[in-house]
């Protein structure tokens, strides 16, 4: 019997160190952002979302594979993503959801293949800021909104994210999810600072690639941590420059 405490997966990432260190997502982690995910997204069974992220990565792993399972929808895997075997697919399988990172949207937007794609509902964009002009281009292109959000390996991943029901900003990372906090930390005179994450999305621990002893950074694992994590990404109150999902 697993508890929510215990260590779920470790997936590893060097995007706040430069140093490979395995991020410790505990049960709990994943179930709350999970839930999140299917919650914000509005995910269906009817749902078709279409896998074209690695596994191995917690925007693909989290938004991907586990939040369409819990759906109860179905997922189509790409081995390897090109913007004709991708919009293909959304033909033949009639795919609903979209997720990935901004290079896939602006390959498609500019792909010379344009087979039916009516069937979009939704695509969701991490993992980089989305230029401005991609994102109105492949709205316009496929009649489809595109919604951006933000996370680290090290919060499961999703942390914020412009939300379907509410007024959405283009270049923005949008608001905190349910039970999550962020802010600036240390912010200049320009209103830029790092931002700083905290609630049930961050890691129980953190070790490096040759396994050291887990750094411990939450005093009781899927609670509300006390402390803040910091993420190394810069934003402003108005836009951001994040980097990381």
């Amino acid at each position: 019997m697993r508890e929510d405490a215990d260590t779920a997966v470790i997936l590893y990432t060097s995007g706040t160190t430069g140093t490979p260190k395995g991020a410790e997502l505990t049960h709990a982690n994943l179930r709350r952002n999970v839930a999140t995910v299917v919650e914000m997204l509005q995910l269906r069974p009817d749902d078709v979302i279409l896998g074209a992220l690695p596994l191995f990565h917690a925007f693909g792993q989290t938004a991907g594979l586990n939040a369409t399972v819990a759906a109860g929808g179905c997922l189509t895997l790409i081995p390897r993503f090109s913007p004709t075997k991708a919009l293909e697919i959304v033909e033949r399988d009639r795919v609903t959801v979209f997720e990935g990172v901004p290079t896939m949207f602006a390959a498609m937007l500019h792909s010379d293949e344009r087979p039916d794609t009516t069937s979009l509902r939704l695509c969701v964009s991490g993992g980089a800021a989305m230029p401005v002009e991609v994102m109105r281009g492949f709205e316009q292109s496929f009649d489809c909104m595109v919604l951006e959000g933000y996370g680290l390996s090290e919060t499961s991943p999703v942390a914020s994210f412009n939300h379907p029901d509410r007024e959405r900003k283009p270049g923005s990372i949008g608001t905190p999810v349910d039970g999550v906090e962020m802010k600036l930390a240390e912010p200049t005179d320009d209103g830029v600072g790092e931002i700083a994450v905290r609630g049930h999305n961050v890691m129980k621990a953190t070790g490096t690639a040759r396994m050291r002893p887990p750094q411990r950074s939450t005093p009781t694992a899927g609670s509300t941590p006390a402390t803040w994590h910091a993420s190394t990404t810069t934003a402003t109150t108005s836009s951001s420059t994040a980097s990381k999902t």
